[in-house]
């Protein structure tokens, strides 16, 4: 296999393989490489087969290319600006690889190449088709990674055979297809928060970094409490025009705002957040719940628009 002979470090993504995978995986476990079998997986007509790039340990980019058009591939490799260096003047324009795709014969290899990120998640770019590209290279609106931006938790992977083949895959395959619906990712608007603070001078006091840091102390412990729940959330109210304005957290709004759908609303999420040191304080409304969380001199305000 190209990627494994070139130490590529890749790993199966594909929804359609990964769930038949996830399907056999007891089966799939208990196959040793290199054992003969009926190609099961691989062999599923379609016309591509994804896989995930751990950019950050690739150290041989060029020679991998090299290698894959000796062996008959044909490549295409998409780029666009790093939008994580959006914000540095002196970096911003730089371009980093974001898809590749190469075909043999009736079909082709997609190879989604995913960048760390500081928040600790792996994040994809959108595949833009610039002027000098080939359209019918392959039918790119069959690709089911790169139409917008993506952003996923990085996954703990394991090593299994599949078709005598020794893949990656994320070790809990039923997430990584959870979360695929819901990756789309929403760059912060680096310019116009340039802007706003050209015109408004950003708040540099004490008070206001320690608020800051705080705030986000509090969301990363609200966000990862209600991971383990597997609630969804969003930002709201003031959190939210923080992030879309300012790329930041607004300092005089002195608290944390997200909002729950009714429908993933949970009685265990008032003991989960004590659990996690977040006292309830407040509780209001009936069709619209909304709590309110202190911790300290900061309080997380949570709201569950709808009916129930």
């Amino acid at each position: 296999m190209l990627t494994s002979s070139q130490n590529v470090p890749v790993f199966l993504i594909d929804p359609l393989i990964l769930e038949l995978i996830n399907k056999n995986l007891e089966q799939v476990k208990n196959t040793s490489h290199g054992s003969t079998s009926e190609c099961n997986f691989f062999c599923v007509p379609r016309d591509f087969t994804a896989f995930a790039l751990q950019y950050h340990l690739w150290k041989n980019e060029e020679g991998w290319f090299r290698i894959a058009e000796n062996m008959g591939f044909q490549c295409l490799k998409i780029e666009s600006k790093d939008p994580r260096l959006d914000g540095i003047d002196s970096l911003s324009g730089t371009e980093i690889p974001l898809h590749y795709i190469c075909k043999l014969a009736m079909h082709a290899i997609h190879v989604v190449v995913f960048h760390e990120r500081s928040g600790n998640y792996l994040w994809h770019g959108h595949l833009r088709l610039k002027g000098n590209i080939d359209k019918k290279f392959v039918p790119f609106r069959k690709l089911q990674f790169g139409r917008y931006p993506g952003a996923f938790d990085r996954p703990e992977l394991q090593q299994i055979t599949v078709d005598g083949l020794e893949v990656l895959i994320p070790k809990d395959p039923v997430h990584f297809l959870e979360e695929i619906p819901h990756s789309r990712f929403i760059e912060c608007r680096y310019k116009e928060a340039r802007a706003f603070f050209q015109q408004y001078l950003d708040d540099s006091t004490v008070e206001a970094v320690a608020f800051r840091k705080s705030a986000k102390e509090l969301l990363q412990l609200a966000a990862k409490t209600l991971k383990k729940l597997g609630v969804r959330f969003w930002l709201s109210s003031g959190t939210c025009l923080g992030w879309y304005r300012q790329c930041s957290i607004i300092p005089y709004s002195k608290d944390v705002d997200l909002g729950i759908f009714i429908q993933d609303y949970q009685s265990n999420i008032i003991s989960a957040f004590q659990d996690a040191g977040l006292p309830l304080k407040h509780k209001f409304g009936k069709s619209v719940k909304v709590f309110i969380f202190p911790l300290g001199r900061r309080q997380l305000g949570t709201i569950f628009p709808g009916k129930r």
